[in-house]
């Protein structure tokens, strides 16, 4: 019976360290893409939320139809404090002379690194429905990242609140970029 048990456990211990190489292995091949010093915010944040801090141009994946930014913004942590979030805005090219409605995309499950916000992912928009659609009937989308991801820390997962003012606070800065014209 000894000798049985002693296999079993050097046989369990063999699968549990075989899991272990393969998921390094797997992290290792995938390297998930870093967030580069854009997401890094400056000394001088502003001291409110729904601040537009920094924009660049976004074009990674971006729809041949559309103009494509990332935004630094500042937002509020759950605890009251300002932070810095990130988000991509995609606004179409062909633009009506009215103001064009907003669609505030907030992304599910991506994790909890800064490298897993949509915006540092290779396929940014792999889970935006009807994109296309939205793009050609000339609304504009801001896509957050929220809080920690692409930013510094902590995530405010599952917690709502945190997660709402990431994406009211998008809105309020791309409503601060100049040559878009929001309702």
């Amino acid at each position: 019976m000894k000798r049985w048990l002693r296999f079993l456990v050097k046989l369990l211990a063999g699968a549990v360290l075989l899991a272990l190489v393969v998921i390094a292995v797997l992290w290792w091949v995938t390297k998930p893409a870093r967030p580069d010093d854009f997401y890094l915010s400056s000394s001088e944040f502003p001291a409110s939320p729904g601040k537009l801090v920094k924009i660049e141009p976004f074009t990674r994946m971006v729809p041949a139809s559309a103009n494509g930014w990332r935004l630094l913004y500042s937002t509020t942590r759950f605890d009251g404090t300002i932070a810095p979030a990130s988000a991509i805005v995609l606004a179409p090219k062909e633009r009506k002379a009215e103001p064009a409605g907003i669609i505030a995309w907030t992304h599910g499950t991506t994790g909890f690194d800064p490298a897993c916000a949509p915006s540092v992912l290779d396929e940014p928009f792999a889970n935006v429905p009807a994109l296309e659609e939205v793009l050609a009937e000339g609304w504009v989308i801001v896509a957050t990242d929220y809080i920690g991801l692409g930013t510094a820390g902590p995530h405010p997962y599952l917690i709502g609140e945190g997660q709402a003012r990431s994406a009211l606070d998008s809105i309020r800065a791309l409503k601060q970029i100049e040559n878009i014209n929001v309702s």
